[in-house]
């Protein structure tokens, strides 16, 4: 098994981030609900593979797009309800081609279905290489409001 520490991402959601392949792409952004002020989203993340091998940095990029786009989904998430906080864990399961096929949300604990779908959603365009053969691993979310 390779386990990933925790990591905190402070992104705004729009903010530019290393794909796998290591070039930029734009974190897709979640529809907002207004301009009012929000508590600054805390993420913190870490990653294990649960079948199947992953490199080390390669589960690292993909932790840190993933938790890219937890935060913008917890940001939108915190406008709707500023008192949220909680903690998500997902199973992802990946092709050989490395495309994810499926990213569900095992565990919920405090945290908004809009909030949990949105996470799932950004998890689902993601690619990762498993090296020609499918894979799975799970991707442990604690969002908490800061401020």
């Amino acid at each position: 098994m390779i386990a990933i520490g925790l990591a905190v991402v402070a992104c705004k959601p729009t903010d530019k981030v290393a794909g796998d392949d290591g070039a930029s792409k734009e974190s897709p952004t979640p529809p907002s609900s207004g301009s009012a002020s929000v508590a600054v989203a805390v993420v913190k993340a870490s990653a294990h593979a649960t079948s199947g091998k992953i490199a080390m940095e390669k589960l690292d990029g993909f932790r840190t797009y993933a938790t890219a786009r937890a935060r913008a989904c917890y940001t939108a998430g915190l406008r709707e309800d500023p008192t949220q906080k909680g903690r998500l864990v997902y199973t992802v399961n990946i092709a050989a081609s490395g495309a994810v096929e499926s990213a569900e949300a095992t565990t919920n604990n405090g945290m908004s279905t809009t909030v949990a779908a949105c996470i799932a959603s950004g998890i689902r365009i993601l690619q990762i290489d498993v090296g020609g053969a499918a894979a799975s691993l799970a991707i442990t979310f604690d969002l908490t409001p800061e401020g």
